[in-house]
């Protein structure tokens, strides 16, 4: 692996960790506008329906997907540069 390589997985992680961000921030705002319009407050209640709690879910999964993708990326770049530390 050369630092060129390195170079490409760091910069992909960081890309798909922005991502993941603003998919959360969606999410977020997802969410909340679920929980103001259809829940109106109640919560409990709220939870007992499997149709909310997974479209909830759903929600931030592409989040928690491109987290888990940047951290396998970034773990990648630096066994990348611990490979190259060594053989300089």
């Amino acid at each position: 692996m050369t630092r060129k390589d390195a170079r490409k997985t760091i910069i992909k992680a960081r890309v798909y960790r922005g991502l993941a961000i603003m998919f959360a921030i969606g999410g977020l705002i997802a969410f909340l506008r679920i929980y103001f319009t259809e829940v109106e407050g109640h919560l409990f209640e709220a939870v007992r329906d499997p149709s909310i709690v997974a479209i909830l879910l759903l929600l931030f999964l592409p989040a928690v997907t491109l987290s888990w993708l940047a951290r396998r990326l970034e773990h990648r770049f630096f066994k990348i540069m611990q490979g190259l530390e060594r053989a300089a």
